[in-house]
């Protein structure tokens, strides 16, 4: 964003909604309501206010896909919302005093006190973790439309004979791969997620190292507390993911590995969703 001087900004983040039977399951967009606006303090804006609208969620690799009636209900929904608080907003000016902001507040708050670091660990889990759970199975044709259509340039083709796309560490998860895909071949694997931060965990034994050169190097025990320790831990999961992630790819290329990811993986079974009406040209 550029520099501006005195412009007012309002913060209207989505956040993911779905359905689980009938029951409307809500998002939360928590820090993305307050944090926009105290970042763009420094750039000379004036925050005037927050509101965040339940949308349609696209995670099929956590929750069954959408109907295109309940994602027609969340739309209406979120409709409603935003003519009413755009009405009062106008009217005064400013949008801070809602119910909204205060269910935003409460998450923030409970987030903050709880993982002090959320903030830096989500932008480690979004810009690398996440795009790291994802793999093509046996139905893969090497077809390329993964590749061509990610909106991050995330994904590549590798592979002569077989090519299989491989996601790189600008991977959004954003799953329109997962969603488009022709074939039904790409899914998200929680096991192997599980496995990938039990591996980093036990990788990142900073606080122990940090103890025993404690003894050697004098000074190191005064700079050794919480926000050393855990910002060196998040520094050693990169090389860890890096070398996990490659072995994690190979394997998924041999048959017998697909199979048993594909039928560990939940997004095979929850189905693919597209936003009503939606196909993959008008994306691009």
């Amino acid at each position: 964003m550029p520099r501006r001087r005195g412009w007012r900004f309002l913060s209207l983040p989505t956040r993911g909604s779905f359905y689980v039977g009938p029951i409307l399951v809500p998002g939360a967009a928590i820090l993305a309501s307050f944090l926009p606006g105290a970042l763009l303090l420094f750039k000379g804006y004036r925050p005037v206010g927050a509101a965040s609208f339940d949308m349609p969620a696209n995670m099929t690799s956590l929750h069954p896909s959408l109907t295109s009636g309940h994602a027609a209900r969340i739309t209406a929904r979120a409709r409603r919302k935003h003519d009413r608080l755009m009405e009062r907003f106008f009217r005064r000016g400013w949008l801070w005093l809602t119910p909204n902001n205060l269910y935003e507040a409460l998450w923030s708050a409970a987030l903050l006190t709880f993982i002090p670091l959320f903030p830096i660990l989500y932008l480690i889990l979004g810009r690398f973790f996440m795009g790291k759970l994802m793999f093509a199975n046996e139905r893969c044709t090497g077809c390329g439309i993964c590749a061509a259509s990610c909106p991050a340039g995330a994904l590549v083709m590798k592979g002569r004979k077989r090519p299989r796309p491989f996601w790189r560490f600008n991977c959004e998860h954003c799953l329109r791969c997962l969603n488009f895909c022709p074939h039904q071949a790409i899914g998200a694997s929680l096991p192997w997620a599980a496995f990938l931060w039990w591996l980093g965990t036990v990788a990142a034994m900073v606080g122990a190292i940090f103890a025993r050169l404690a003894v050697i190097v004098p000074g190191l025990e005064s700079v050794r507390d919480y926000w050393t320790v855990q910002l060196a831990n998040s520094i050693v999961y990169y090389p860890v993911f890096l070398a996990a992630y490659a072995l994690f790819y190979w394997l998924s290329r041999w048959r017998p590995v697909s199979a048993i990811l594909s039928r560990t993986s939940l997004s095979f079974f929850f189905g693919q969703y597209r936003a009503p009406g939606a196909t993959l040209s008008d994306l691009l």
